[in-house]
C-alpha cells in the first residue's frame, strides 16, 4: 500500500498497475492490469462525472453525445491512452454500479518520469462535475477545490453559453437548494427541493430543461413550463401533484447527500441544464467561506447569482443518508 494522495501519508491505498488500452469516455477507461489474468478491467474513475456519450468509438470523430462529452473523452484519452497507470482504492474491492460492474479506482498516469493525476486535470479545466464518494473518499476535498476554481472561472462546463445561446441570457436564472429536508430525509423526500427564480426581465420557457445531481439520473421539466419575471418554482425530489410553483421529480428516496463533518469531506451538488446542454445554474455544498449560506445550514445559494463576489462553486456526490 501507498499514500492515496501525495503528501498525505495517513490515508493509504491498495495499488495495482497496468496499461490503458482504450478510453470509453471522460470517466471510464479499460486497463490491462499487470499480474491479473483475463480480460481488461473496465474502470470507473473515482472523483468526476463527465457528460455522457451516446455513441462510443475509438475514433474521436465518430463519437456523439451530450455537450462536453466528446471533449472530456478526448482530453482523458490524450492524458492516459497507451500509458502506464496506477489504480488506487482505499478498499481492496471497490466497485461502481451498472450492468458492466465497473471497478471503481482513482488513477495516476506516468508521464515524463512523474506520476500525475488526470482526474484533477479534467476537474481543474472544467471538463466534468465533481463526484465525491463516501467509500473512496481520500480525494474528495482536493477535487472539490479544483471544481470550485473551475466554476469560479466559468471554465467549460461552467460557461453558461458554451453549448449554445439559451433562452433568457446566461444570467437569467438563480437557484437555491434545500439539500437537508426537515426530519429524516427518507421520510420527507419532497422536503429536498431546488428553488428556481427568473431574475431576467422576460418570461422564460423551461420545458425540456433538466435538473440533476452528480449522478446520471435527472428530472426533465414538463413541456409548457413557464416562469414569469421575478417568479420562482420549486422542484421537489419526491412525489406529489404538480401545481403552479411546485413540480415533483417523483422519486421514492432522497438524492442529495448530507455533508460529512469528518475527513471524508463528502457533499453534493444540484445542476440545472438547458436543452442546449449548458449548465445554467448550480449549487454546491458544503460551500467555502465566500459562498453565502443561510444560518440554518440547509440551503446553499448557487448558479448565476454573483452575491457581490465570484460565481458560486459547483460539485456533486453520492447518496448515503442517515
Amino acid at each position: 500500500m501507498r499514500p492515496c494522495v501525495e503528501g498525505e501519508p495517513a490515508v493509504r491505498c491498495h495499488v495495482l498497475t497496468g496499461k490503458v488500452i482504450s478510453v470509453g469516455d471522460g470517466d471510464t477507461i479499460d486497463v490491462d492490469v499487470a499480474g491479473v489474468g483475463g480480460a481488461a478491467w473496465h474502470v470507473r474513475i473515482t472523483g468526476l462525472q463527465a457528460m455522457e456519450l451516446s455513441r462510443y468509438s475509438t475514433s474521436a470523430s465518430q463519437r456523439r453525445g451530450a455537450c462536453h462529452a466528446r471533449e472530456a473523452a478526448r482530453r482523458m484519452e490524450r492524458l492516459v491512452l497507451h500509458r502506464r497507470v496506477r489504480l488506487l482504492s482505499q478498499r481492496r474491492e471497490s466497485y461502481g454500479s451498472g450492468p458492466r460492474h465497473r471497478a471503481r479506482r482513482a488513477i495516476q498516469v506516468r508521464r515524463s518520469g512523474k506520476w500525475i493525476d488526470p482526474t484533477g486535470i479534467l476537474l481543474r479545466e472544467g471538463h466534468a462535475l465533481w463526484d465525491p464518494n463516501a467509500k473512496e473518499w481520500a480525494w474528495n476535498g482536493r477535487y472539490r477545490e479544483l471544481a470550485q476554481r473551475a466554476a469560479a472561472r466559468g471554465a467549460r462546463i461552467y460557461d453558461r453559453s458554451y453549448c449554445g445561446r439559451g433562452p433568457g441570457g446566461a444570467r437569467a436564472i438563480r437557484m437555491s437548494l434545500r439539500w437537508n429536508a426537515d426530519g429524516r430525509d427518507g421520510h420527507n423526500v419532497s422536503g429536498e427541493f431546488a428553488r428556481i427564480e427568473n431574475v431576467s426581465g422576460r418570461e422564460l420557457r423551461l420545458g425540456g430543461w433538466r435538473f440533476r445531481d452528480s449522478a446520471l439520473r435527472h428530472y426533465t421539466l414538463p413541456r409548457g413550463t413557464r416562469l414569469r419575471p421575478g417568479a420562482s418554482l420549486r422542484i421537489h425530489v419526491g412525489r406529489g401533484t404538480d401545481r403552479p410553483g411546485d413540480l415533483f421529480w417523483g422519486l421514492r428516496e432522497p438524492v442529495f447527500e448530507n455533508p460529512s463533518s469528518d475527513r471524508r469531506e463528502t457533499g453534493d451538488g444540484g445542476y440545472l441544464f438547458d436543452p442546449d446542454g449548458d449548465l445554467r445554474a448550480w449549487v454546491i455544498y458544503p460551500c467555502p467561506d465566500r459562498c453565502p449560506q443561510p444560518g440554518d445550514g440547509t440551503r446553499s445559494e448557487g448558479g448565476d447569482d454573483d452575491h457581490g463576489g465570484p460565481p458560486p462553486w459547483a460539485g456533486g456526490g453520492k447518496k448515503h443518508h442517515g
